[in-house]
C-alpha cells in the first residue's frame, strides 16, 4: 500500500515505507509486511532513496527565472476511472495555478504507479530524479511483498503557500476505499491503520519554465 514514511528528508527528506501491521496468517509467528501505499508518519521501516534537500519556500528558488507562461486558473485532474479524486482545489491563477496542475498530475501518476505495479513514465516529467525515486521505493516495496493496489483515494487540499519561484501545498489523502490484495484476501485503507495521511508537498521552478515536484513529506492522519 505505501507511500513511503520520512526520515530526515525534505523531498522526502529520505523515506520510508510504512510498517503497519499488516494482515498475517494465524499462528505466524511476525505480521507480514503490510502494503505500501505511500509515506506514514512512524520510522521502523527502512529507510528510502536519500534525496536532495528542498529549499525553503522563503528562500524561494530552485531557479532565479520567472516561468514562461501562467495558467488561468487550477483545473481539476480527477480521474475517476483510474480511481483518484481532488477535493477543494485552491482558487488561484497565474504561477501558482501552474504549480497545482503539476501537482495534481503527479498524484495521479503516482497512483497510477501504485495501481499498476509499474512507475508511469509521466512521473519522470512531473517530479525531481529524488521524488521520481520515491515513487519507485513504493511500487518495488509492494511487489516484494506481494500487494496489489485497487479502488478509490482523495486528495483533499487543505494549505498552499506561494514563494518567488516554489508553491508549498499540504494534502489529506483519504484512502478507506484504497484496497490492498496480498494471497487473495483484501484490506482497506482503514483496516491497515492508514484511513488518512498527510502529506505536504513542494513544488518548484525548475530551468526557468518548467514546474515539478521537489519535495514529498506525509505525516499524520488529517
Amino acid at each position: 500500500m505505501s507511500r513511503p514514511v520520512r526520515s530526515p528528508r525534505p523531498v522526502l527528506a529520505a523515506a520510508v515505507a510504512v510498517a503497519l501491521l499488516g494482515a498475517c496468517s494465524a499462528g505466524a509467528d511476525e505480521p507480514a509486511p503490510a502494503p505500501t501505499a505511500r509515506p506514514a508518519s512512524s520510522g521502523s521501516a527502512p529507510p528510502a532513496p536519500a534525496a536532495s534537500p528542498a529549499p525553503t519556500t522563503s528562500a524561494g528558488t530552485p531557479s532565479a527565472a520567472t516561468p514562461a507562461t501562467a495558467a488561468a486558473h487550477a483545473i481539476d485532474r480527477s480521474d475517476d476511472t483510474l480511481g483518484i479524486r481532488f477535493a477543494d482545489i485552491p482558487d488561484v491563477t497565474g504561477h501558482e495555478a501552474d504549480a497545482i496542475d503539476v501537482l495534481q498530475q503527479f498524484e495521479v501518476e503516482f497512483w497510477r504507479s501504485l495501481v499498476d505495479a509499474k512507475v508511469s513514465s509521466k512521473v519522470a516529467d512531473l517530479a525531481t530524479p529524488s521524488v521520481e525515486k520515491l515513487v519507485g521505493f513504493n511500487v518495488d516495496s509492494n511487489k516484494k511483498n506481494g500487494w496489489t493496489v485497487s479502488g478509490e483515494e482523495t486528495d483533499t487540499f487543505t494549505k498552499t503557500r506561494k514563494g518567488k519561484n516554489l508553491v508549498a501545498v499540504d494534502l489529506c489523502v483519504d484512502s478507506p476505499k484504497t484496497m490492498y490484495t496480498k494471497d487473495g484476501a483484501t484490506q482497506s485503507g482503514t483496516d491497515v491503520g492508514q484511513p488518512t495521511f498527510s502529506v505536504r508537498v513542494e513544488v518548484g521552478l525548475v530551468d526557468g519554465s518548467t514546474w515539478r515536484v521537489q519535495s514529498y513529506r506525509t505525516g499524520d492522519p488529517c
